[in-house]
């Protein structure tokens, strides 16, 4: 018997970035404590590229100092690969990119 999709086929570039995202946080290890500032987290922003900055911008207001920055780049950069404002190509790096300033967001 022959197995049927449960999830459209455009879906899998996407399936794979977000396989990457996973492995990129945990080898990089973007998951820890930071200690920076705002201004300097504005600052490493100010450096991203556009798709990176954009990943910031969307994610910044929801960091806290508890904020666990993989599962709340999981539920943001899917939708901005779906919405075209992302490429699945480079997604996983632009978000890597984006962590990298985020966690100095965590020690306000």
């Amino acid at each position: 018997m022959t197995q049927v999709l449960s999830f459209p086929l455009r879906a899998l570039p996407v399936m794979g970035a977000l396989c990457l995202l996973s492995a990129g946080f945990v080898s990089a290890g973007f998951i820890g404590q930071a200690h920076a500032s705002a201004a300097t987290a504005q600052a490493c922003a100010g450096n991203l590229t556009p798709e990176a900055k954009s990943i910031y911008d969307r994610a910044a207001p929801s960091v806290t100092p508890s904020t666990d920055l993989a599962p709340l780049l999981k539920s943001i950069v899917p939708g901005m690969v779906f919405s075209g404002d992302v490429k699945a190509g480079t997604a996983r790096d632009s978000a890597i990119a984006a962590a990298h300033c985020l966690r100095d967001l965590k020690s306000n």
